[in-house]
């Protein structure tokens, strides 16, 4: 451990092989470099993976161990999306584990990628790094289309003077619809769901650590069947919109 005046104390643990067996009562914790995996080992030789044996370092941006077929870690090039409406090529691309979205001169409508979604019920999450919002009512979040696709449903931080968190209605192409918004004074989230629970209805939620979350909206009527789901953002005016998206995953 290291540390000096005005920092934070932070430790190195280096990959390896098994370290020497610790004194009794004591452990070592060291990465093992066959699996990466961050383990520990008691003065008899017995090695544990931290998180099992009643400790965890548990995080919910960890990958998980059985994904859904839908998820999307955006660590990779995009494979499989459609662009909905006009995005900003040479910014909206996939940076190492992190999908940068952004929109130039966005106008008054809903731009963003998509895929298919899977059937309903489903739980949609996503880890939202960074939204930068540079005049009012720009918004970034999770998007759900018809099969059209004609009619969209978004979920996302909405910038009105402050962050809100507001659900949309509207027509693919037009400007905003019916549209709710909530206030959340100075209490941005990085972690936004939407729980999908039958053909048109939808519960929002919010959570500033992916561990406890709260719900904004519920009941709400998506007023389509969700035939695809993705990542938008809508600019509202001729002003730069932009952020950037670490995961999706369904459950």
């Amino acid at each position: 451990m290291k540390g000096s005046e005005n920092e934070y104390p932070s430790i190195l643990i280096k990959e390896g092989t098994v370290p020497a067996n610790p004194a009794a009562g004591d452990q070592r914790l060291y990465i093992d470099s066959a699996d990466h995996v961050l383990k520990r080992v008691n003065s008899s030789g017995t090695v544990v993976a931290v998180g099992a044996g009643g400790s965890s370092l548990w995080s919910p941006d960890d990958i998980p161990a059985s994904p859904h077929a839908s998820d999307q870690e955006f660590n990779a090039t995009l494979s499989g999306w459609s662009t909905l409406g006009s995005l900003d090529t040479s910014e909206a691309n996939v940076i190492p584990s992190q999908y940068h979205i952004k929109k130039t001169t966005s106008g008054n409508q809903y731009d963003g990628i998509y895929r298919a979604c899977p059937s309903v019920p489903f739980t949609m999450t996503m880890r939202l790094r960074d939204f930068t919002a540079w005049t009012l009512y720009q918004s970034i979040g999770l998007i759900l289309l018809d099969a059209g696709p004609a009619k969209l449903y978004t979920f996302g931080s909405f910038f009105n003077n402050n962050i809100q968190y507001s659900y949309m209605k509207a027509n693919v192409g037009g400007t905003r619809g019916t549209y709710v918004d909530t206030p959340l004074y100075g209490q941005y989230r990085n972690y936004i769901r939407m729980v999908v629970t039958d053909g048109a209805h939808v519960a929002n939620e919010i959570s500033r650590d992916g561990l406890q979350w709260q719900t904004v909206h519920t009941g709400i009527d998506s007023g389509l069947t969700p035939a695809y789901f993705g990542v938008y953002v809508h600019g509202y005016s001729a002003v730069d919109v932009e952020g950037y998206v670490d995961w999706i995953r369904f459950s």
